[in-house]
């Protein structure tokens, strides 16, 4: 038994770690301003003296502060900043698992040491860790994200009624004090100068609060929670001008486009939960649904439960989260601003609480074998989910490599530097960057490494030429979570015995398949009849050119592969 407890907390705390392997693959680049910019996001600031400035951005000084103060330190760059990350993660997984621990103590009246407690912390592991969070692991600009469910996660503690011992030596519940709730108001503002998800935190405390307060201190506790609340949302958004980013938000979208729209928030709320079918949809609309019926659980005979407050705030924080998502970014059905179903994962994370608070609701209306039976479909969603997300993280990562790609390719190639979509403001910060060594230097024998590659025996190993006519060519390359990995592939040809010269090139195309992802090259001009065609991969972290496939020849204006090279 003794072995079993040592294997499960040792399996528990690599999971819970796990965020810091994500972590050393990530961007070594700061995140692209434009994608920034679209979503209503802090920008990052270099210089600490203009911390506390932001203009149209939102102003979330917690997380720009954490972030620029964590650069400071001799040796980091940027590429380590995803590190702070992962860190805050960890800490989140333990404070829910204590706090998962704490309130299924309350609720069932059962206490979970020994490899039950390694258990729980396993499953919060599984769900604060999961790879398929992608770009929050990879971008240290993110620390907002990941900190806004950990102020919120921290606040409920002291919200649930502390035990004490009774005259005849049962457990009562104690009086939460008013140093405890000033504590989770706090925690709450806070929140709401981290990320643009974190004006729900006040809101989503509201049933936790009012749990816990007394009658003669409701009304105080809540007015002074809510006048706090506001009051700092709208701080954190005044300089941004605003909340919302798409041209119109929740009610208009529902209201132009009703049943889309309302396909999509339920959609939207289902992915909050781990999937079940990661083929299907159907399943997201199914667990969104039944998200969005729980109040329903009001009609059933009230509990004597003490942390039903928290459950309910649990619950809370992932709907208000889904709510204040498609406020700010719009629905796809009324032709709004919106993203991809991956980065809208991304951007929610912290929903993960929803199933947890939906768990803890129905034990404590239902009875304690609801809590065990649907606490173990829960983790074995979740251990399910996690491999779903190695694919996530890995079509994040080539996101980062073609944002890297972009930056390194030398100007004979791509022409000048200032001209391409680069992730700083400006050229002059990307070299004040360099200057400092927060990112890399771009390689400058980028010439010599092309032809290397377009020299090299042919191979598979990393990707190939498919085919193409003479001004277009099409293949893909192999995409892999950890080492080398193909940013751009850049096309060259020759006729007769002349060195072969480069003729195009192309940033690697995001796929469905995160083991490949297409390229497809167009050259400045058709390449002559009987010329000779080959492709080689840039892997830019480590300088290196990659012959892709074998060797083509423009035939009838087809490129047909040769039998021997």
């Amino acid at each position: 038994m003794i072995a079993l407890r040592i294997v499960l907390w040792l399996l528990a705390a690599v999971v819970a770690a796990a965020a810091l392997l994500w972590s050393t693959i990530g961007a070594r680049l700061p995140e692209a301003m434009a994608v920034r910019t679209a979503r209503g996001e802090w920008l990052p600031q270099w210089d600490l003296a203009g911390l506390l400035t932001f203009e149209g951005e939102p102003a979330h000084v917690v997380s720009r502060s954490l972030h620029a103060l964590f650069l400071q330190i001799p040796g980091v760059t940027v590429a380590w900043a995803p590190v702070l990350n992962a860190v805050v993660a960890g800490l989140l997984a333990l404070a829910l698992a204590r706090l998962v621990r704490r309130a299924a103590d309350t609720t069932l009246g059962i206490a979970s040491p020994g490899h039950g407690a390694a258990i729980v912390l396993f499953g919060a592991a599984l769900l604060v860790t999961n790879p398929g969070f992608g770009a929050n692991w990879l971008h240290g600009e993110r620390i907002g994200r990941v900190l806004v469910p950990l102020a919120f996660v921290l606040a409920l503690p002291g919200l649930l009624p502390c035990d004490r011992a009774g005259a005849g030596g049962e457990r009562e519940a104690g009086a939460v004090s008013g140093w405890r709730a000033f504590a989770a108001i706090l925690l709450a503002v806070l929140a709401c100068f981290c990320d643009g998800q974190g004006i729900v935190v006040f809101l989503a405390l509201v049933p936790a609060l009012l749990a816990a307060a007394g009658a003669q201190r409701r009304i105080a506790w809540l007015a002074g929670l809510l006048v706090c609340g506001n009051v700092a949302a709208v701080a954190s958004f005044y300089s941004a001008g605003g909340f919302g980013v798409a041209d119109h938000g929740l009610f208009s979208g529902l209201g132009t486009a009703f049943g889309g729209s309302l396909g999509e928030l339920l959609t939207t709320t289902g992915g909050l939960w781990p999937d079940l079918c990661s083929d299907r949809t159907v399943d997201e609309f199914l667990f969104g649904l039944v998200s969005w019926l729980v109040p329903l659980l009001l009609l059933l005979p009230r509990s004597s439960s003490r942390s039903e407050g928290v459950w309910w705030s649990l619950v809370a924080f992932g709907l208000l989260l889904v709510l204040a998502h498609h406020q700010r970014y719009g629905f796809l059905a009324a032709g709004d601003t919106a993203f991809a179903p991956q980065e809208r994962i991304e951007l929610l994370y912290g929903g993960f609480v929803l199933p947890l608070g939906i768990v803890g609701l129905l034990a404590a209306r239902l009875g304690n074998t609801v809590f065990l039976l649907l606490g173990g479909a829960l983790l074995a969603l979740a251990v399910q989910d996690f491999d779903r997300g190695l694919a996530a993280l890995r079509t994040a990562r080539g996101d980062v490599e073609r944002v890297e790609a972009i930056v390194a390719l030398p100007e004979a190639l791509a022409g000048p530097r200032g001209e391409r979509e680069l992730p700083t403001r400006d050229l002059a910060e990307l070299l004040f960057l360099e200057e400092h060594r927060l990112v890399p230097v771009p390689a400058k024998n980028w010439i010599l490494s092309i032809q290397d590659g377009v020299n090299a025996p042919a191979t598979t190993v990393d990707g190939e030429l498919l085919g193409g006519t003479a001004n277009e060519f099409r293949g893909q390359a192999r995409a892999g979570l950890f080492g080398g990995q193909i940013g751009c592939v850049v096309v060259g040809s020759r006729s007769g015995n002349a060195p072969f010269r480069a003729v195009g090139y192309a940033l690697l195309e995001r796929t469905a398949d995160s083991h490949v992802r297409q390229w497809s090259v167009t050259t400045r001009g058709a390449i002559p009849e009987g010329s000779e065609v080959r492709a080689v991969g840039l892997d830019v972290r480590d300088s290196r050119g990659s012959r892709l496939g074998a060797t083509f020849r423009i035939e009838q204006g087809k490129a047909v592969p040769m039998e021997r090279e």
